[in-house]
């Protein structure tokens, strides 16, 4: 009750004023200033997609991935804009873009997208995105390969082997997820 809620969404009913086009996203702020991260991706990643140059030419994913980046990029000018530091905070984001008979759906970070089918007279729930986290050893490589070290907080604190790196599945797990870490410190971060 004392912690700011850090969750925002969005819906954009025409995104880029094209009647085909719209625009839904979640998003999951963490950290200090989590809340912030979270309403500011919700305020211009529809904003830079709907602008975008691919967007125009309906390469959608070529528009999805170059407004998520340039979204970040903007995200950490804000501290030099005297607004917030992204430093020790971020948020996840889920989104979905109707175009036409199309959807595209994106996210970075753990937060996932499902759909619900009407299989044989059964609802069904089937993944529309796959999570990105340290549980997964394709995730852990990449972000590794960016300067993040990946430990659960006992490895971190000493109490358990930092050589270990088969974190089991994520719904197994103990309690103390494989987090990540800055390469030359005790903080999160890559």
């Amino acid at each position: 009750l004392d912690k700011a809620n850090q969750d925002t969404l969005v819906v954009v009913p025409k995104l880029g004023n094209k009647p085909d086009a719209a625009f839904f996203g979640v998003f999951d702020g963490h950290g200090p200033v989590g809340d912030l991260c979270s309403a500011f991706a919700r305020n211009v990643l529809p904003k830079k997609l709907g602008k975008n140059e691919a967007f125009e030419m309906n390469r959608n994913h070529q528009a999805l991935r170059e407004a998520h980046e340039q979204t970040n990029a903007d995200m950490h000018a804000q501290e030099s804009m005297g607004a917030f530091s992204d430093t020790m905070s971020g948020t996840t984001a889920i989104s979905a873009m109707l175009r036409g008979n199309h959807l595209f759906v994106s996210n970075v970070g753990d937060s996932r997208a499902i759909v619900i089918m009407d299989v044989e007279g059964k609802l069904v729930a089937a993944p529309l995105s796959i999570d990105q986290t340290p549980f997964r050893e394709d995730e852990r490589g990449r972000v590794k390969s960016c300067g993040a070290r990946v430990l659960t907080l006992g490895q971190m604190e000493g109490t358990q082997d930092p050589t270990v790196q088969d974190f089991g599945k994520e719904e197994d797990n103990d309690g103390d997820p494989p987090r990540l870490w800055a390469r030359n410190g005790s903080y999160p971060g890559t």
